[in-house]
């Protein structure tokens, strides 16, 4: 990608001996134009995302390692402080444990069912 006018030379002449030897046209010069400057637009975005990705995994992985090796003690901070009652709070924990093993149990069976 440092001189990607001769990767477009190499390209084209690797495309005419093709072109040549076959006897039909398979890319115009339009098509190969076309071709670089798609893809010098693609670059940077896929080298963005591959970035994002890469960050956004390592803080989930972090996230994951830290709530299942100090869950716990989270629960207990979360619960210290939400501004909620006592009662609405240990509803809300209560609902949400519901929720979550019914997902748990619930995505499973249905694929299983459906397989």
């Amino acid at each position: 990608m440092n001189d990607p006018a001769s990767a477009l030379n190499k390209a084209k002449a690797a495309i005419g001996d093709v072109q040549q030897k076959a006897g039909i046209a398979l890319i115009s010069e339009e098509t190969l134009a076309n071709l670089e400057q798609n893809i010098s637009a693609f670059l940077p975005t896929l080298v963005n995302d591959t970035a994002n990705l890469i960050i956004n995994l390592s803080i989930l992985l972090f996230l994951l390692y830290y709530m299942l090796v100090h869950g716990k003690e989270m629960e207990s901070y979360l619960t210290r402080i939400l501004p909620l009652k006592k009662t609405n709070i240990d509803l809300l924990a209560a609902e949400t444990k519901r929720l979550v093993k019914a997902s748990a149990l619930g995505i499973p069976l249905i694929s299983i069912i459906q397989g």
